[in-house]
């Protein structure tokens, strides 16, 4: 596994994985992050913005079986964002 920093050709896969761990537990829902109007654009997202930024995680066949973001929340404060896994990948430490 490596980890490295979203590109815009993730866009779709790492919004997929987000979506399936919501859909899996019922938090397809108004107000999660399911219909954030950004997480079709993640990478965009993620580099319009100053001291954020967002990684993937990529098996030896180069697919994206996860991710994390992290981005300011208050001064001297920064949030964990979108950490999502594929199912098979849950449990082994990446988390």
């Amino acid at each position: 596994m490596k980890i490295r920093e979203i590109q815009e050709k993730d866009n779709p896969f790492v919004a997929k994985i987000i979506r399936e761990n919501l859909e899996k537990h019922q938090l397809n829902l108004p107000g999660t992050a399911y219909f954030d109007p950004e997480l079709d654009q993640l990478f965009q997202f993620y580099h319009s913005r100053t001291h954020a930024n967002y990684w993937v995680l990529v098996n030896e066949a180069d697919e994206i079986v996860g991710g994390v973001g992290i981005a300011p929340f208050q001064e001297h404060l920064a949030e964990l964002q979108k950490l999502y896994l594929v199912e098979g990948v849950k449990g082994a430490g990446y988390g």
